[in-house]
């Protein structure tokens, strides 16, 4: 945790952040499920989330490329939270014509 100013800035590390992802699909098992494609240089599991259609149109989003640039990463989970839980036409839209599929964490 790192204070700047009157904020307070907290990322999550990499457990909490993929723990966040998989909060999401117990919280709405119909718009994301989730698939392990592979393992880091150091054995960790890589996940891809898929929310929204399957049947629609694909958009990929990639974050943490490199992992020690978290801002990325959180970033990501914000526009997911956007994505799930508002009702704003375009919220809409992307998840009943699109399938986003998204990568938290490469490295």
């Amino acid at each position: 945790m790192k204070e700047e100013g009157a904020f307070i800035i907290s990322y999550h590390s990499q457990g909490q952040l993929i723990e966040e992802y998989f909060s999401r699909e117990g919280s709405f098992p119909s718009l994301v499920s989730h698939e392990a494609f592979g393992k880091t240089t150091l054995g960790k599991e890589m996940y891809v989330f898929k929310i929204g259609n399957p049947s629609g149109g694909r958009i990929l989003i990639d974050a943490c490329i490199h992992g020690d640039e978290r801002v990325a990463a959180e970033i990501l989970l914000l526009y997911v939270d956007w994505l799930l839980n508002q009702r704003e036409p375009v919220a809409t839209r992307i998840l009943e014509g699109c399938q986003t599929l998204v990568i938290p964490i490469i490295n």
